[in-house]
């Protein structure tokens, strides 16, 4: 999926959770979609999210340093996370 059309789909989900519990929600969303991207396609998804929002709002804010932190454990990882996705691929 276009991580454009990403973004706007995990934006549309959120108008339908309560405000308590949209946080909670998108980080379930995101750890999940996160984890089937490869890094390039994260490093895309992470482009839109700053081009949309921007770290003006909270949300957005709390997006990337999700995003950012899942990238430092990729390479903590030394690259096992996007070989292992490969392998399911294959």
């Amino acid at each position: 999926m276009d991580p454009e059309e990403f973004l706007q789909k995990i934006l549309r989900r959120m108008e339908h959770v309560p405000p308590e519990e949209q946080m909670e929600q998108m980080y379930v969303l995101l750890e999940a979609a996160l984890r089937q991207m490869d890094r390039a396609t994260v490093l895309e998804f992470r482009a839109s999210v700053s081009r949309t929002a921007g770290r003006r709002e909270p949300v957005a804010g709390s997006v990337l340093d999700l995003i950012d932190g899942h990238l430092v454990l990729r390479e903590i990882a030394g690259g096992s996370i996007d070989q292992s996705e490969q392998d399911r691929r294959a």
